[in-house]
């Protein structure tokens, strides 16, 4: 995989307002775009339950991180979150590096 290469497959979860995304690839400046048109159509929808399965993702760049934060802001405000979900090693420190991991419900075990 390419690191401008970013692929999204969507599951809706069990719950009407509900959506899981798993990420393989790189979240940069080159695909960031993607991973914020698939989360703000799923808004669009009415799903402000997000949870993001990030085991896939090699490397996140401060683009990334971006996403996640306007993503956070927009499903708090309408009565939902976002979840991380087994993100890698190198995920989690940009997160912890950038002070997002106390923003974020982090699920390591799935």
């Amino acid at each position: 995989m390419y690191l401008d290469e970013l692929v999204i497959e969507k599951n809706h979860k069990c719950s009407t307002d509900g959506v899981q995304f798993r990420l393989n690839g790189c979240v940069n400046a080159n695909t960031y775009h993607k991973l914020e048109g698939a989360i703000f159509d799923a808004f669009d929808k009415g799903r402000y339950n997000v949870e993001l399965h990030l085991g896939g993702v090699q490397y996140m760049t401060s683009a990334g991180a971006g996403v996640l934060i306007n993503a956070r802001c927009e499903a708090t405000k309408n009565h939902g979150e976002v979840v991380l979900v087994s993100a890698s090693s190198h995920v989690h420190e940009v997160l912890d590096l950038l002070g997002l991991t106390d923003l974020f419900p982090i699920d390591r075990t799935r």
